[in-house]
């Protein structure tokens, strides 16, 4: 029943995957690295902030942190997609872009319900689009007005494999049904009793987790200049492209610690060490001169032709933190850094700053299992700051946002007036929009303001619910 499900859901991530491979991003910015990399969490995430690497579900996937995966009591399918309003502008002038794409399909499901969880899906790491044109007059060259042009396309996106294992859950449970504990409770001996309680529960939160990444996709980007006025001056056009096809690894810890009243104190941690990925270039550099109708190449300067070499992805890490009461409240906060500035591509280094980012993120529901369905929406809320590997003209570019957003449940059409139950639900609806900036308008450079709406679908099957009648 398994397998038949997960290859459902693999030829679902290959139909996906045609969808994905399209440029997802309009900013000058992803003209250098990797382009402009991508938000790897949920929609539920994303209105928290983007936090969420100490904050496992049993019902949904967690793509922040594999660790988290290992709580997974129900199949889950999760899908997103986004919206995007964004406003470039520089100190003289200002255009707005808008455009969607679909941002992940995944599939998460137990192993062994609350000990041992997995997912695998798509989602994209990072996308290139931008089409800069600027013309300008040269007085050194004499050479009259000159074009630039620079252009670029092309998305990046992974194949995940993520499993989560928790090798010390159910040992408090499992000490309760035990001979130990019948005779401790026979003997009256509560303290002995206690102190095997808190060991059990000491480890039972704490999980490990991996996850697997096939990285694929090509980045084009073109760079031109045309002599306007002049007849002397022959243009240049340089053509590169960047494919990129392997698998990148990262690691996952997560501890939960279960207090009274439901209560709840999280911590994870995430890493992924540095990856020589296996790559391969396109390079096309000619003269030529050019009119309304025509090209005339005059020359080839440089022509590479599937070049085989190798993309180092730095190393990472992040850490998160998390307090709050099951199905009440809870609070997130992470910090993540990537050292971008050993990023190198085809033994070549570029100028390529350390990324630094934190997020808060809040959320609660005003009575869950509420006869209303008000009270079983979760509300939540979330702020982000992130330094990029940019930067420019002396200038960092910097991003930053607030997010709001929604968890609705949608019931069984028989359910009852229990809501309480995740058994009740058939799907959840995801709801998210964020307001930010990246960059600024000072020192020659562009700055984007953004207004994105997301939305997600969260469905569930019970493939391991024991069926008490027929």
């Amino acid at each position: 029943m398994i397998l038949k499900h997960v290859l459902a859901a693999g030829s679902v991530v290959l139909l996906y995957s045609s969808v994905l491979a399209q440029t997802s991003t309009v900013s000058p910015y992803s003209r250098y690295g990797l382009g402009e990399l991508r938000y790897p969490g949920s929609v539920k995430q994303v209105s928290m902030g983007h936090a969420g690497i100490a904050l496992p579900d049993r019902d949904r996937i967690n793509t922040l942190n594999p660790a988290a995966n290992s709580l997974l009591e129900t199949a889950t399918v999760e899908a997103g997609m986004q919206a995007d309003v964004t406003r470039h502008s520089t100190e003289g002038s200002s255009q707005t872009t808008n455009g969607s794409t679909i941002n992940y399909f995944s599939l998460g499901f137990p192993i062994a319900k609350g000990k041992w969880g997995a997912a695998l899906g798509i989602r994209p790491y990072s996308s290139t689009g931008y089409d800069v044109n600027t013309i300008d007059e040269s007085s050194a060259c004499n050479c009259g007005r000159i074009q630039s042009i620079y252009s670029g396309d092309g998305d990046i996106n992974s194949y995940f494999f993520t499993t989560g294992f928790a090798p010390f859950a159910g040992r408090k449970e499992r000490f309760y049904a035990s001979a130990l504990y019948d005779s401790l409770l026979q003997a009256g001996d509560t303290l002995s009793i206690r102190r095997y309680e808190r060991r059990a529960n000491a480890l039972s939160g704490l999980a490990f987790g991996i996850r697997g990444s096939w990285l694929f996709g090509t980045l084009n980007r073109i760079r031109a200049v045309n002599f306007v006025d002049s007849t002397t001056w022959i243009d240049t056009r340089i053509e590169n492209s960047l494919t990129l096809r392997d698998i990148n690894l990262s690691f996952g810890l997560v501890y939960n610690l279960e207090m009274e009243h439901d209560r709840f104190f999280n911590i994870g941690i995430t890493g992924s060490p540095q990856a020589s990925m296996n790559a391969r270039r396109n390079r096309l550099w000619y003269t030529y001169r050019s009119n309304d109708f025509f090209i005339d190449v005059r020359d080839t300067v440089e022509y590479i032709r599937d070049e085989d070499g190798k993309v180092s992805i730095p190393m990472s890490w992040s850490a998160g933190m998390a307090i709050g009461a099951r199905n009440k409240w809870a609070l997130s906060v992470d910090y993540r850094t990537q050292a971008w500035s050993e990023y190198e591509a085809f033994g070549m280094a570029d100028s390529l700053e350390n990324t630094t980012g934190m997020s808060l993120g809040f959320e609660f529901i005003p009575k869950f299992g509420g006869p209303k369905l008000l009270q079983n929406i979760w509300y939540r809320a979330g702020a982000y700051y992130n330094s990029s590997y940019l930067q420019l003209n002396g200038t960092r570019i910097e991003d930053y946002g607030i997010t709001i957003g929604l968890g609705i449940p949608v019931l069984k059409s028989d359910n009852s007036r229990n809501l309480s139950s995740i058994y009740q639900q058939k799907a959840v609806l995801q709801f998210a929009i964020e307001a930010g900036q990246t960059g600024t308008e000072s020192e020659g450079l562009v700055k984007h303001s953004y207004l994105r709406f997301h939305l997600g679908v969260v469905f569930r099957e019970f493939w391991f619910a024991k069926r008490k009648y027929n």
